[in-house]
């Protein structure tokens, strides 16, 4: 996989984004670094070290509504397609502090938007890590306290907890009594 975006990479033309369709049944793992999604850990590693920057992302609707799903099959209600561009050579790096400002700031924002495409909830966590990495890839680096490069693992894993924390919001605002 690697090596396909290091080829993708390579050919980009500068004036267009590079669009990368996404299509993988959700899969994740808990560690001590929080819930992670091993499908996106994978293609985003391969994406990132390609030198690629996500600059957007946007769900669609794959799967027929009434397909008959087997035991052990795949399926998804809905795919995301990836708009890429080349890193910026000069990014810059950031801590980890200022990453999950960032993400607070920026991903309630995107999360709106997501949810306004019409994708089906079983994917909606599936389809905001895009915005999440689009921050997290327009820099060159994620710096932990200890100055180590944050992985896409740990990424993933604040992205995933800053979602749950805005979707978090999102229901509390269900719960405000109306008042006229």
């Amino acid at each position: 996989m690697t090596q396909a975006m290091h080829r993708l990479a390579e050919q980009a033309h500068p004036a267009f984004p590079v669009t990368i369709y996404y299509a993988f049944k959700q899969a994740e793992s808990d560690n001590e670094a929080g819930t992670a999604s091993t499908g996106w850990d994978t293609f985003l590693a391969a994406v990132i070290k390609a030198g690629f920057a996500i600059s957007g992302t946007w769900p669609m609707r794959t799967e027929l509504g009434n397909r008959m799903i087997g035991s052990g099959t795949n399926a998804l209600a809905s795919s995301v397609v990836l708009v890429c561009r080349k890193r910026a050579v000069d990014a810059p790096t950031i801590s980890r502090r200022e990453f999950v400002t960032a993400l607070k700031s920026e991903l309630p924002a995107a999360l709106a938007h997501v949810q306004h495409g019409n994708i089906a909830p079983v994917d909606l966590a599936q389809a905001a890590i895009g915005p999440g990495m689009a921050v997290y890839t327009r820099y060159a680096k994620v710096l932990d306290a200890e100055g180590k490069p944050l992985s896409v693992r740990e990424a993933l894993a604040l992205i995933n907890q800053t979602l749950d924390e805005a979707l978090a919001e999102q229901e509390g605002d269900f719960d405000r009594p109306y008042f006229p």
